[in-house]
C-alpha cells in the first residue's frame, strides 16, 4: 500500500515548485520522476528535448494534496482573481470547468466557483460531489469503436499482405 502512484503531471518544475514545498511542509512523502525523451526534428521543427516533471504520491495521501491543491488556489485567488481570463466565460463553460476538474488547474477550478457565485449561482459541496462522480462514470465508459474503420483496418491489412507478397 506505500507505492508510490501518478498525482500531477508538470511541463516544467518550476510550476511544481509551490505543491512540491506544501507536501515537504505537510510531511506527505512524494517522488519526482523527470521524463525527458528527444523529439523528432520532423514533429518539433528543431532538436529539443522535451521534459516533463512527475509527482509521485502514495494514494492515501491524495485526499491531503487534493486539500493542500485547493488551499493553495484559494490563497492566489485574491492575487489573481479581478483579471483574471475566466470572467470572460460564459456560465455554461464556467460549470463545464467545475465538472471536468481533471482538465483544468486547481485555481482555475476555484476562481470558477467563485465567479459562479458572484454571478448568483448556487454552488455546494452536493452539487461538486455529484458532478465528480458523474465525471467519474463518463471516464470509465469504454471509447466506442466504429464498426467501419474496424473493417476498414482489416482490409487494408490482407491488401497490405497481398501487396507485400508481390513487392
Amino acid at each position: 500500500m506505500g507505492e508510490f502512484v501518478l498525482y500531477k503531471d508538470f511541463a516544467d518544475i518550476s510550476e511544481a515548485q509551490e505543491l512540491l514545498h506544501s507536501l515537504d511542509e505537510n510531511k506527505i512523502e512524494f517522488s519526482v520522476v523527470e521524463n525527458a525523451y528527444e523529439v523528432d526534428l520532423t514533429f518539433s521543427g528543431n532538436n529539443t528535448h522535451q521534459r516533463n516533471f512527475q509527482v509521485l504520491l502514495k494514494k492515501t495521501d491524495f485526499e491531503k494534496a487534493n486539500s493542500l491543491l485547493e488551499k493553495l488556489a484559494n490563497d492566489q485567488i485574491a492575487i489573481n482573481y479581478t483579471d483574471h481570463y475566466l470572467h470572460e466565460f460564459s456560465s455554461p463553460e464556467l460549470y463545464e470547468i467545475l465538472e471536468k476538474k481533471d482538465e483544468w488547474s486547481a485555481l482555475d477550478f476555484e476562481i470558477a466557483k467563485t465567479i459562479l457565485k458572484s454571478r448568483g449561482e448556487s454552488i455546494d459541496s452536493n452539487m461538486l460531489s455529484v458532478l465528480k462522480e458523474n465525471r467519474l462514470v463518463e471516464l470509465a465508459k469504454p471509447e466506442k469503436s466504429s464498426t467501419l474503420q474496424i473493417v476498414a483496418g482489416y482490409i487494408f491489412a490482407a491488401i497490405g499482405g497481398l501487396i507485400g507478397l508481390f513487392i
